[in-house]
């Protein structure tokens, strides 16, 4: 969480007040923690934010429904539609999320 939000979206969001999108494109999607922390903090915040993802080789539905992310984090239906995206040989994930304060 250190270098992806407080570091990356916390910073840009402090430095860019008037910025109304956040625009964000991660190598390597992995577990998916990092989308749903900036969701998480978007919603916090009141930014939109334009989340793109790739991956080469992503992970199964199997692993993602045996983390406990969702859990620890109270955001099991934000999980499963981040969850919902990508191919079986490829994942290419485009996010748009928008929250009010």
């Amino acid at each position: 969480m250190h270098v992806f939000i407080q570091t990356g979206f916390d910073y840009f969001t402090q430095e860019n007040p008037s910025a109304k999108v956040v625009k964000i494109f991660e190598v390597g999607f992995g577990t998916g923690l990092n989308a749903l922390l900036t969701a998480k903090a978007a919603r916090k915040r009141g930014k939109q934010v334009v989340y793109k993802a790739v991956d080469l080789y992503p992970l199964g539905g199997d692993i993602f429904n045996r983390l406990n992310y969702p859990q620890i984090l109270d955001e099991i239906e934000l999980y499963r539609a981040i969850m919902q995206t990508g191919g079986s040989n490829y994942c290419i994930l485009i996010l748009s999320l928008s929250f009010k304060r």
